[in-house]
């Protein structure tokens, strides 16, 4: 066995006993002088069930360890509102590290939504609105990445809200397919099943559309179920219009 010296965390080893001072002067002057690119760590502790721990780490040598999210694009949606009448609108943007990302939206009318998500970096997210007074408003988004990391705000989309009756105009919802008795048939299931999985047209009427009364406004599977539940199973009432 032979006496080895580590500097510098192993990046020089000296190996022997040399009796010259000189050999480890020059191994500390030699570590000292040394560019160190500075290293940037990241962790992150999420408490699971069953007493365990989830552990990320993301380490930037010589670079920051995180980047924030590209600018959402401008929302996609109509410009053209009824007073009190839910809209869907659409965004979406990317994280330079993948990570997965949640929205936040300013609606122009004093009204800021909470942090929907994680959704997948690159996915469209889908919000509702309704505005409850008239006029010209311009809204926005942003995004926040796993870290905490915010997006600049997107560029506004302006809608102008018009005093018009709304469309949902039954003592219920359900009404999908716009007929005017205002009954909730098969007619109003085979629209909603088109818009979900075949055509993917929009329904004329959001709010006629949310059967579940979901608060985010969004028709999906949820949507579907209480329909089908309410023609076949259970025959439960649909709620009353928003």
């Amino acid at each position: 066995m032979y006496p080895t010296c580590y500097a510098d965390g192993g990046y020089d080893i000296l190996v022997g006993d040399p009796s010259e001072l000189s050999y480890y002067q020059n191994l500390i002057s030699g570590a000292g002088g040394r560019a160190v690119p500075q290293l940037d760590l990241l962790t992150n502790l999420t408490w699971l069930e069953s007493a365990s721990v989830e552990i990320r780490v993301r380490l930037g040598n010589g670079a920051s360890a995180n980047s924030a999210p590209a600018p959402p694009g401008q929302p996609i949606g109509e410009v053209d509102v009824d007073l009190g009448t839910r809209h869907i609108y659409g965004t979406g943007t990317v994280d330079p590290q993948g990570d997965s990302l949640s929205y936040q939206f300013v609606w122009g009318d004093g009204d800021t939504s909470v942090w929907r998500g994680p959704y997948p970096s690159g996915d469209t997210t889908l919000l509702s609105h309704k505005w409850n007074q008239t006029g010209t408003f311009e809204f926005r988004t942003r995004a926040r990445d796993f870290w905490g990391e915010l997006s600049d705000w997107s560029n506004p989309l302006t809608v102008v809200v018009s005093e018009t009756e709304g469309c949902c105009t039954g003592s219920s919802v359900g009404n999908i397919d716009g007929s005017t008795d205002n009954l909730v048939t098969m007619g109003d299931l085979t629209v909603l099943i088109d818009h979900l999985f075949i055509s993917l047209t929009p329904v004329a009427c959001v709010d006629e559309a949310n059967v579940d009364a979901s608060s985010d406004g969004l028709v999906t599977m949820g949507d579907l179920t209480v329909l089908i539940d309410h023609l076949f199973i259970s025959l439960n009432p649909l709620p009353a219009c928003p």
